[in-house]
């Protein structure tokens, strides 16, 4: 076992603070977690180990992010995560140095996605990328527009025509409504990455960090997630709504470019239905859908989700709104007193509903 600073007192490594969990990973684990992930163990021994060390030392468990690793970030995302695991075993106090990683991701990869798909998205305001060439004039009617001649001037779920569909097509239509794009994914780290004196910038730095570690994405692809026309499809507004609180996703088949539709907390009940419960469309990136994907099963198998809902409700505006945080270090500015923040999280991950 290393002989690092490990004899720090067990509130320390369980501190839920994004100053704490960034110190922690950037001094404690990150060059343990490299040394593994470049090891010459093969990715079958890693991954058995890493889950036999979960089941035999510690019950509370990031086990739920390592059984999805693979589906959103293939071998390599896959790996990572084991490493990660591995790397605890590498230090005196493991319960606690696995608590604290699974603190870390918790904060800094999870709340991350589930606050960015929250807000409203930049694509419907702006649509300028540097993947294409930009467009002088009205640039929202032109990216909206290119998603909408992609997408058949229909919503990719339930077939309903957008009111700007060509009229030439629109005999024998009962319903046409004016659709919104919807983002597979959501970049969510705000502008502070790009500024070393931003008092958010390690936070910043950290959450990009594990995201690209996670999901094998390309730093290029994913600082431009947000303006990509592979990342954005078209919607219903509830559906955009549902899809963005990760109610429901999109599971790959069998069948390259189709999918069926899974649905959480019985939002099935209050959505409007596709004619059949498979979604064929080739277009917009299929990593970006498993990513979704994975995070809304992480969300909702793990509690996590739930969790998240539970702090963010308290913050609500009078109109049932959840406050624009976008990420943990914003939170802890928002509630004043991280001490609830810590006592909230341990709890959590104490719990066994939290794995």
């Amino acid at each position: 076992m290393s002989s690092d600073n490990q004899n720090a007192p067990e509130s320390t490594l369980l501190s839920c603070s994004s100053k704490n969990s960034v110190h922690y990973n950037e001094n404690v684990l990150k060059a343990d977690i490299d040394a593994v992930k470049n090891s010459s163990i093969t990715l079958h021994q890693l991954a058995a180990d890493a889950e036999k060390l979960l089941d035999d030392t510690f019950r509370p468990d990031p086990r739920t992010l390592l059984s999805y690793a693979e589906e959103w970030g293939g071998e390599n995302g896959k790996r990572y995560v084991a490493s990660a695991v591995m790397a605890c075993s590498r230090k005196e106090y493991v319960v606690q140095v696995l608590q604290a990683l699974g603190i870390t991701w918790l904060t800094h990869l999870l709340f991350t996605f589930k606050t960015s798909h929250g807000n409203e998205n930049q694509a419907n305001d702006e649509a300028f990328t540097h993947f294409s060439m930009p467009v002088v004039g009205d640039r929202k009617s032109s990216f909206r527009g290119r998603i909408l001649a992609r997408d058949g001037y229909r919503c990719v779920v339930t077939g309903i025509q957008d009111e700007k569909h060509p009229m030439t097509k629109l005999d024998n239509v009962m319903l046409i409504v004016e659709l919104e794009v919807a983002h597979i994914m959501h970049r969510g780290i705000d502008d502070s990455i790009n500024d070393s004196s931003s008092p958010s910038y390690k936070s910043a730095v950290t959450t990009f960090d594990i995201i690209i570690n996670f999901t094998q994405l390309s730093k290029p692809m994913f600082q431009d997630l947000d303006y990509h026309t592979s990342n954005s499809m078209m919607l219903q507004h509830d559906l955009h709504r549902a899809y963005d609180k990760f109610l429901w996703c999109l599971k790959k088949t069998e069948k390259q470019h189709v999918y069926r539709i899974k649905y959480y907390k019985n939002a099935n009940a209050l959505l409007p239905q596709p004619n059949d419960d498979q979604i064929t469309f080739d277009l917009p990136n299929p990593h970006h859908i498993a990513i979704h994907a994975a995070i809304a099963e992480i969300l909702h198998t793990s509690g996590a989700g739930k969790f998240f809902d539970d702090i963010l409700r308290i913050y609500q505006d009078e109109y049932g709104n959840n406050s624009t945080v976008r990420s943990w270090l914003e939170l802890e500015d928002l509630m004043r007193r991280t001490e609830l923040l810590r006592e909230s999280i341990t709890q959590a991950f104490q719990s066994t509903n939290v794995r």
